[in-house]
């Protein structure tokens, strides 16, 4: 479609509502403004992208009788069908074998063989179904990232989520720092910023672009102030963590391809993040008063465990105590928030009340209470698969200009592995999309090399 015909059919498209805008109709203006973007929505895959990837900010659960949904739901919904259509109507397959098919096939039957011996089966129907459509969502993704730049994706989302960043660090800063704040995307913020800001520290290391570095930096260090915003530790952790295995990784890569300029971005990130610390150590008690005495119970609670930390002990206590009940399947998918029913001694503990409503707050162990050894392995296996095609298709692009891609793709990959393990959200909200997204980039990107070496030799 030429770019003449492609603006006729704008026009055509926008002429009445125009026109209902005009004789001051607003109420049927705004009907066809939403049947038009639903249409598009759902017929233009990149239209449907793009709204999917921009309800990961807004956490608006709307209840119905069978299930919360949420907008990042329904915006999947309209993604899939949009891939659908364009998959049948061009005659081009959906369902082509994949590098993690194995993997998420596992995952599937290990939740489906909990649900199956489930203490109490209606609470794991859509734990189960979560798992379904992250496949779906993963395979969704997938088709896109073969015919889209996975490039322009990623940068889009680190933007966007920089945004939301600097959203939550500007309300926090006009409250006077005193008050907790997740923003519109409430705690999927947390999820959104670890991911986000893994690509951004690469992309600021190794793009050869100065402005462009700069924005990945400032994104980086913008996406920092909105976690400080909501003054939650444990995403704090995982990107200190990721930032030194990035400039680790990066140090090490940079001299294998003789970059001297990554050499140096490295350092420079080095003194930057010495800085920060010092500055945040001397002007924290007297600035950020509440979020220092957090950081500090933190330190705190590595000999002698307090506040919130103790409660989540508690939790991974309960959830170790639910594997132990049913050790082989667990105790069911969804279960665990009845846990003190299926394990009365939970209820022992003094501060029980103040957490019996929680999830475990760590995947694995969450994992481990609700489908077994079985469920665990499972989700062990998917990362680990994840790491082994993520780090090949690093190795393979080594000294090309897709490198720093296939880099932030593997950094995704070294973030959900790493936080499996004392994070809460990968298998529902918006945790579970964007486990869907980063594995369904990583496929794409690995095919996409397989295809290229196979041209090359053929």
């Amino acid at each position: 479609m030429t770019r003449w015909s492609l603006g006729t059919l704008f026009a055509v498209i926008l002429l009445p509502l125009a026109v209902l805008l005009g004789f001051g109709k607003l109420t049927y203006a705004m009907v066809y403004a939403v049947m038009v973007s639903g249409v598009l929505i759902t017929l233009v895959p990149r239209v449907a992208l793009v709204a999917w990837i921009l309800s990961f900010g807004f956490y608006l659960p709307y209840p119905t009788s069978l299930l919360t949904l949420y907008p990042y739901d329904v915006a999947a919904a309209a993604l899939f069908t949009a891939v659908l259509w364009r998959a049948m109507v061009g005659n081009e397959p959906l369902w082509q074998r994949s590098p993690f098919d194995l993997v998420f096939v596992g995952l599937i039957l290990a939740t489906g063989l909990a649900t199956l011996f489930a203490y109490d089966p209606s609470l794991s129907v859509i734990p189960l179904a979560r798992i379904l459509i992250i496949y779906a969502m993963y395979r969704t993704v997938r088709w896109l990232g073969l015919r889209l730049s996975i490039t322009t994706l990623l940068v889009g989302f680190v933007v966007w989520v920089a945004l939301l960043g600097l959203i939550n660090a500007s309300t926090f800063v006009l409250l006077g720092g005193g008050v907790r704040v997740f923003g519109t995307a409430s705690v999927g913020f947390e999820m959104l910023a670890i991911t986000a800001f893994s690509v951004a520290t690469v992309y600021a290391i190794w793009d050869r672009i100065g402005w462009r570095r700069w924005l990945f930096t400032l994104s980086a260090v913008v996406m920092t102030g909105g976690v400080i915003a909501t003054q939650a530790r444990g995403p704090l952790l995982a990107m200190m963590i990721m930032a030194v295995i990035i400039l680790f990784i990066s140090a090490r890569e940079a001299r294998r391809q003789n970059r001297s300029d990554v050499r140096r971005h490295v350092a420079q990130w080095v003194t930057t993040i010495l800085l920060a610390i010092g500055a945040g150590a001397v002007l924290g008690g007297a600035v950020l008063t509440d979020w220092w005495s957090r950081v500090e119970r933190l330190i705190v609670s590595i000999g002698d465990p307090q506040g919130t930390i103790r409660l989540r002990l508690i939790l991974w206590d309960a959830a170790l105590q639910a594997w132990q009940a049913a050790p082989i399947t667990g105790i069911g998918p969804g279960n665990f928030k009845i846990v003190e029913d299926i394990v009365p001694g939970v209820r022992g503990h003094y501060m029980w009340y103040f957490v019996h409503w929680m999830s475990p707050h760590n995947v694995a162990l969450q994992l481990l209470a609700e489908t077994g050894i079985v469920g665990l392995a499972a989700i062990l296996a998917v990362a680990w698969r994840g790491l082994s095609i993520s780090s090949s298709t690093a190795r393979l692009l080594r000294m090309t200009a897709l490198y720093p891609t296939a880099l932030a793709i593997l950094a995704l990959h070294i973030a959900f592995a790493t936080t499996l393990f004392f994070m809460r959200a990968w298998t529902f909200e918006v945790g579970a999309h964007l486990f869907a997204l980063m594995f369904g980039l990583a496929a794409a990107l690995w095919e996409r090399q397989r295809r290229r070496v196979e041209t090359v030799t053929h």
